[in-house]
């Protein structure tokens, strides 16, 4: 099947001013992530320092369906790849490999795949299916023929677990996996937004509890006891085994675990609906709220932001979640970081 490449309809803007000065602590390159607004009309789009559209691409109607579990199809993980290639994920569709010709070389249908799917080095995809029920696959890896050979269904530690194992999310879901990651040993490292949980998954399907939240005390999410306060966790980014990068939602903040203790804390009002955030080579951090992207310094400083345009006044914050994933590909077209 061959999807033509479409033009971009959204105007992307820059919020301020690059001095100088700012413009040399940004890390170098261009940045890429999905729109999932409007819903007729969801692209992935690479953008300049200057917020000019270098390349881009919008769902056609194979991939894009008007009703779902959850309604109209939504863009969900955006992926650059090293063959110059771009993976994506349609919930409920399935995911995607395109070229930069728009054309489509590699899917995989599946009306569960959702947030986060990730190319492995052996050229398998590890692809994580959030809205799936109790007792179902939660994450299965595939291979580029689309056989599955290996899968995790959440159930035994977790499955047995008092706070865990009635838990129901939206559509239904069981355990709702924000993010996913493999290590080179072959552990999977999972983000799971309902159980307050970041954890690893040892090759043989056995689990380690890694970090538990605190919930608050209105909690509608698992009853969890943790060093930290905050729930509904997205976006975990390991930078060691025991060192990661991870978003809360209640409150909206991003903190750097280290060793178990809090090694950074990251908070501003504009930055709300954090959904991605990750470590740049040069040190800042790359943030995906629901409205926006910004690249931030170590001090907390907002040294460059993307701001999506005219969103719908009609629709609340609860409901829109345009912006999902983000990447940064070097000049030389490099990835010096991936969802």
């Amino acid at each position: 099947m061959l999807l033509a490449l479409m033009s971009c309809s959204i105007t992307p803007h820059i919020d301020g001013h690059l001095g100088t000065s700012v413009a040399d602590r940004i890390e170098d390159g261009t940045t890429m992530f999905g729109v999932a607004y409007p819903a007729e009309s969801q692209q992935i789009l690479e953008i300049d320092v200057d917020g000019d559209t270098v390349w881009s691409y919008t769902l056609p109607p194979e991939v894009y369906l008007p009703e779902g579990a959850l309604g109209p199809s939504l863009l969900m993980d955006v992926e650059p790849l090293d063959n110059g290639n771009v993976l994506f994920t349609v919930f409920p569709a399935g995911v995607f490999e395109i070229n930069r010709d728009g054309q489509v070389v590699w899917m995989y249908l599946d009306d569960k795949a959702s947030h986060d799917s990730d190319r492995l080095p052996n050229g398998n995809t590890l692809i994580s299916r959030t809205w799936a029920e109790k007792g179902d696959k939660q994450i299965i890896e595939v291979d580029p023929s689309g056989n599955e050979v290996w899968a995790w269904t959440g159930l035994g530690k977790l499955g047995e677990d008092e706070r865990f194992k009635d838990l129901a999310d939206e559509g239904d879901a069981w355990m709702h996996i924000t993010s996913l990651d493999r290590t080179p040993e072959g552990a999977t490292r999972i983000c799971i937004r309902n159980f307050n949980l970041v954890a690893t998954i040892q090759p043989d399907g056995k689990l380690t509890q890694d970090f538990l939240l605190q919930a608050m005390p209105d909690s509608q999410v698992a009853q969890t006891t943790g060093k930290v306060v905050g729930e509904r966790p997205h976006g975990a980014e390991w930078i060691e085994d025991d060192h990661f990068l991870i978003a809360t939602r209640r409150p909206n903040a991003i903190f750097e675990m280290k060793s178990g203790k809090v090694a950074w804390k990251f908070q501003h009002p504009d930055l709300t609906g954090v959904r991605d955030v990750d470590r740049l080579d040069n040190g800042n951090v790359l943030v995906t709220a629901k409205d926006r992207i910004a690249e931030v310094d170590p001090a907390g400083e907002i040294l460059w932001q993307w701001v999506l345009p005219d969103p719908p006044e009609h629709m609340g914050w609860d409901e829109l979640h345009p912006l999902m994933s983000v990447s940064r590909l070097a000049a030389d077209g490099s990835i010096t970081d991936r969802d």
